[in-house]
């Protein structure tokens, strides 16, 4: 009696049946997966004279950013563009530290993401 029950309609269950494997097997192809990287970048000083020192800032800021795998995998340094601007600035400072990121990914975390420093002014004398 149940056997009757399970082949009853048997030509839509199978079709149920192949339009559900299909269906997984699309979206298993075309998921992605998200993956996250760490990278350090170096970090410009906009705005400092040439007669100027620059007390406390790091050569660089470490990046994590997240995105489709294909794309985090193929970053470089060289996508990224980290700055502090210290135009008009004498003495103490704190400052925001700037990332630029490609559009493709997201930014996680900087590592500083605020710079405290001092700006101070080199002077030369010349003795005869």
């Amino acid at each position: 009696m149940n056997l009757r029950r399970l082949f009853k309609n048997w030509l839509q269950k199978l079709l149920a049946l192949v339009l559900a494997i299909l269906l997984w097997v699309f979206v298993t192809l075309n998921q992605e997966s998200i993956s996250q990287r760490s990278m350090e970048i170096p970090l410009n000083q906009v705005g400092i004279e040439a007669n100027e020192v620059v007390i406390g800032v790091p050569e660089g800021v470490t990046v994590v950013v997240s995105g489709q795998s294909t794309v985090v995998e193929r970053l470089r340094p060289e996508n990224f563009d980290a700055s502090i601007d210290l135009t008009d600035l004498r003495g103490d400072f704190e400052r925001v530290v700037d990332v630029l990121v490609p559009p493709s990914v997201t930014e996680t975390s900087r590592t500083p993401a605020q710079v405290i420093g001092f700006i101070d002014v080199r002077e030369s004398k010349q003795v005869d």
